[in-house]
């Protein structure tokens, strides 16, 4: 086998000139080319991804259960449960907020807040926020040019009345959501009291698990289930919420995936091109080879080790091209997108070690595959034919 490594070695990178071949190069850089182009955009891909869910479940729970009424009894069976770090009682009402002549529709979320839910606000609100008065979006904020201090007018429809509540906004978040930054005003339960007490929200109960559950909520999900059901309307996880934009995603990138391999097939097609000059040009050393005695396995085998060497070279040089774009688009975010338009203002990046191979393997399949045809076609080439005109 090393005879055959070593004529593989040789022709490729070098031609009758004794200098590197040119259609090898060509053939190099094309997988090359197609594997980094693959790895970048799968990479950033996979940063959408994985940054959208952690926008998601930055404020939404992974769990929400859904009651019939208040029911605070349950917080304490449901945080009994293996694998629930917390639970907090919160509520939803659809309204309006007025200012001057303009109204605009928002979601009024009241909150118990404890030890576990003022953390997740933290990030995002000044300390003692709640205590001032209610949370505003970003979005909303901008839209009434609204400032900490000031008051709004909530509306609401209580049975056939149209009900005016005045709040004052003691500070002012932004997620980096349109869906939260642009629709959601949050308040503790005592600020919102009297709302509650006239209005009929629906009471929630957020379940945060721990994250070894985080993606395996079943168990969870049917040990709820089983604890008063007369009191629990639905239960549905995080990823049944977004269940449509999760697929969307995920059909996305097979399909991002799918369309950029055809530039590694193109790469590929370059591999079986140029492997079939070498079988032809090398005619003469292919009848010398067998002449000596190789078998034609043999012989098939040094133009199949051509392929295989521009495959793992290619592959290579295209994983450590992407790797070190990607790192490069980490760091220094210097691709900008519209914040009007995307809720970011760079491209996330995230290499996943086992897409890096899926991409590696699938690359290196093609390319050998493309190789096998032109060396055995070398088979066919009796020593008698390719000497005759020596």
């Amino acid at each position: 086998m090393k005879l055959e490594a070593w004529l593989a070695f040789r022709y490729v990178f070098r031609n009758r000139s004794r200098h590197i071949s040119f259609i090898s190069l060509v053939s190099l850089a094309a997988v090359s080319l197609g594997v980094a182009a693959l790895v970048i955009v799968i990479a950033v891909m996979s940063g959408f991804d994985e940054d959208l869910k952690s926008k998601l479940l930055s404020l939404n729970f992974p769990l929400v259960v859904t009651l019939e009424k208040e029911n605070c009894s349950l917080v304490k069976d449901i945080s009994k449960i293996e694998g629930v770090k917390n639970v907090v009682l919160f509520s939803q009402n659809q309204v309006a907020i007025r200012r001057g002549k303009s109204v605009y529709p928002v979601m009024l979320e009241a909150v118990s807040f404890g030890s576990y839910s003022l953390p997740r606000w933290q990030k995002y609100l000044k300390e003692g926020s709640f205590q001032k008065g209610l949370a505003v979006g970003k979005g909303i904020a901008q839209r009434f040019f609204l400032g900490e201090g000031e008051e709004i007018q909530i509306l609401s429809l209580s049975g056939k009345k149209l009900k005016s509540y005045t709040f004052r906004i003691g500070g002012i978040f932004s997620v980096g959501m349109y869906d939260f930054d642009n629709t959601l005003i949050v308040g503790s339960f005592s600020c919102l009291e009297n709302f509650l007490l006239e209005n009929h929200p629906r009471y929630y109960l957020g379940v945060e698990v721990t994250r070894s559950r985080l993606y395996n909520l079943e168990e969870i999900k049917r040990r709820i289930a089983s604890l008063d059901l007369a009191g629990i309307i639905a239960i549905t996880t995080w990823q049944e919420q977004n269940q449509a934009l999760f697929s969307a995603l995920k059909l996305e990138k097979i399909t991002m995936f799918i369309i950029l391999s055809l530039i590694v097939l193109v790469g590929s097609f370059n591999i079986f091109s140029t492997l079939t000059v070498k079988v032809v040009e090398k005619t003469k050393d292919i009848g010398i080879m067998k002449s000596l005695g190789l078998s034609p396995l043999r012989v098939s085998a040094v133009f199949t080790l051509q392929g295989i060497i521009i495959a793992f070279l290619g592959v290579f040089m295209g994983v450590v091209l992407g790797v070190g774009v990607c790192f490069l688009l980490k760091e220094y975010h210097f691709i900008h997108l519209p914040s009007q338009i995307y809720y970011i203002d760079y491209l996330p990046v995230l290499i996943n070690p086992r897409d890096i191979l899926t991409i590696s393997l699938a690359s290196i399949g093609l390319c050998i595959f493309s190789s096998l045809i032109p060396s055995l076609w070398t088979r066919k080439i009796s020593e008698s034919e390719a000497l005759r005109y020596e």
